[in-house]
């Protein structure tokens, strides 16, 4: 999740709320390879993101890896994207959220 984080249509209700992301991967075409395990070989994926990321988060931004191992091993990794920005709760943007709600009441 992302602490102090708004979508750029946030409203005064997501205020205080903590955002999630939507990671995103390309797996490159040097990965992309087949392995015949023995019997006694383990292949392994582990996901490892980072669990609270300070706003704002910019689309592509890094949040965390896809590593895959062989045996205990590492064999190869994947860099994990954000899928989408999000911006962090200032003073004008809270501003303006307290105004457009009240121009609604």
């Amino acid at each position: 999740s992302v602490l102090n984080a708004r979508p750029s249509d946030a409203s005064l209700s997501d205020w205080g709320s903590s955002m999630s992301i939507e990671p995103r991967m390309e797996l490159p075409k040097t990965l992309r390879q087949e392995y015949l395990l023995k019997d006694s070989e383990q292949l392994t994926c582990e996901m490892q993101i980072t669990k609270q990321l300070p706003a704002p988060v910019q689309q592509e931004e890094q949040v965390g890896k896809l590593c895959f191992y062989l045996n205990q091993e590492p064999i190869a990794e994947i860099p994990v994207y954000a899928g989408s920005r999000l911006e962090a709760w200032d003073f004008p943007s809270l501003f303006f959220c307290l105004v457009k709600h009240w121009m609604m009441i």
